[in-house]
């Protein structure tokens, strides 16, 4: 319910501080003259849990929102936004995607997954070139 409130209520304070923050990062780069920024979106392992994707648990559906409130105010703020959906759902024969059973953070498999997606999304980033908004 706290994650429900910082992502959702627009006026709590996690949100107001994760704007500024977004802010900041744009400023940095527009006075850097870097092309972008970007915003990433995780959209990674659900626990112990081997996902499946055409019938998600509802604790990871939550999850997924809570990214799209972030790749809006992104957007919004004219990042270039991608997500890892399409790649995690593409991939056969998955294991869970978490480290092991105490540590959720995604798994060395999942950051190929991140890192392949990041480079490409990066090379297309450069042959766009600067724009606004890239949403």
């Amino acid at each position: 319910k706290y994650r429900d409130k910082a992502y959702f209520d627009k006026n709590s304070w996690h949100w107001k501080n994760l704007e500024k923050h977004m802010k900041s990062i744009k400023e940095i780069s527009k006075n850097n003259n870097l092309i972008g920024p970007i915003l990433m979106s995780m959209n990674s392992g659900f626990g112990q849990e081997v996902i499946d994707f055409k019938n998600p648990p509802p604790g990871y559906i939550k999850f997924l929102n809570w990214h799209k409130e972030i790749e809006k105010e992104g957007c919004r703020q004219g990042y270039y936004v991608f997500n890892q959906i399409n790649e995690l759902t593409s991939v056969k024969n998955r294991k869970s995607t978490v480290v092991n059973k105490w540590d959720d953070h995604p798994s060395e498999d999942l950051h190929y997954i991140y890192a392949d997606n990041l480079k490409k999304n990066i090379i297309k980033l450069i042959n766009i070139g600067n724009k606004n908004n890239y949403c």
